[in-house]
């Protein structure tokens, strides 16, 4: 009995070891990438800086149009920190009404490529994001299998994350029912996105979802 409690404590802070362990490497792969694109975004977004000495010559769009066509031109970035970067760098298209771009840089053959290697979160919210820049330019059927996809991406996958992102699906949806004229539809949908939403603190989301109410 002794040894069997002993083997079984030996088990039970081996276990422990081994997700702390885990959870340590988890952090630092995420700060590493963090830092990554955060160097990268800097060293291009100063080139679009007027006081930049003589790099400041480039507006904001410009310095996008930089940084997309590095990340395709060899960049030595891991996939995680590229796939980071595009989505990045899609919203900032996306911010600047240049959803045509924001598609182009998430729909590149190298992006394919890196996307292939996502978590279904990662993967999911890459589609979403490809959503919302196909709603901004009108074209609902490219815009709904996106959605489609980023659901069946995010499959059964659980946590907080997870229900934020079916949240952010929720809105995209209630959006292209609304421009469809399903109202009502539209507003149940936006009325589960905040429930969801609400339940892990997703602010934008929740004010997403009750400005188009």
């Amino acid at each position: 009995v002794a040894v069997v409690a002993v083997l079984a404590l030996v088990a039970t802070i081996t276990a422990a070891g081994l997700r702390l362990a885990e959870e340590r490497d988890l952090a630092q792969a995420n700060a590493a990438r963090a830092d990554a694109v955060s160097r990268f975004l800097v060293d291009t977004l100063g080139q679009a800086n007027p006081y930049a000495g003589s790099r400041g010559t480039l507006t904001v769009l410009d310095a996008m149009d930089h940084a997309a066509a590095s990340l395709d031109a060899g960049l030595d970035q891991s996939p995680e920190v590229r796939r980071e970067l595009r989505a990045t760098i899609g919203n900032v298209y996306l911010n600047l009404d240049e959803s045509r771009r924001c598609l182009d840089v998430l729909g590149s053959a190298p992006a394919a490529t890196d996307l292939s290697g996502a978590d279904p979160a990662e993967r999911a919210r890459f589609l979403i994001l490809r959503a919302s820049c196909h709603v901004a330019l009108d074209e609902r059927k490219q815009a709904w299998q996106e959605i489609d996809a980023a659901e069946a991406a995010l499959g059964n996958a659980e946590g907080d994350a997870a229900i934020g992102l079916r949240a952010y699906i929720l809105v995209e949806r209630g959006q292209l029912l609304s421009l469809d004229g399903h109202l009502v539809v539209a507003n149940g949908a936006f009325e589960r996105a905040i429930a969801l939403a609400d339940a892990v603190g997703e602010r934008l989301q929740q004010y997403r979802a009750r400005r188009m109410l």
